[in-house]
């Protein structure tokens, strides 16, 4: 997924971009809450469904990661 910030003037109209293959999603950036480009860890969980990666640990707190 690649990801980019659209800023105009105000935050209410401040989007992140994402491309997931030909499908590109807007977000409301107050709705964002982390974006990372480095290599986080996962833990992969046994049994889950193809779209859950596993979970991971950002900021002190354990996340599920989901795959779109």
């Amino acid at each position: 997924m690649e990801c980019h910030k659209v800023s105009v003037s105000q935050l209410e109209q401040e989007y992140l971009v994402a491309r997931v293959e030909n499908l590109k999603f807007g977000i409301f950036c107050r709705d964002v809450q982390h974006v990372y480009t480095q290599t986080i860890n996962i833990a992969r969980l046994c049994g889950q469904s193809s779209i859950f990666r596993g979970i991971v640990h950002i900021d002190g707190q354990m996340m599920t990661l989901i795959d779109l």
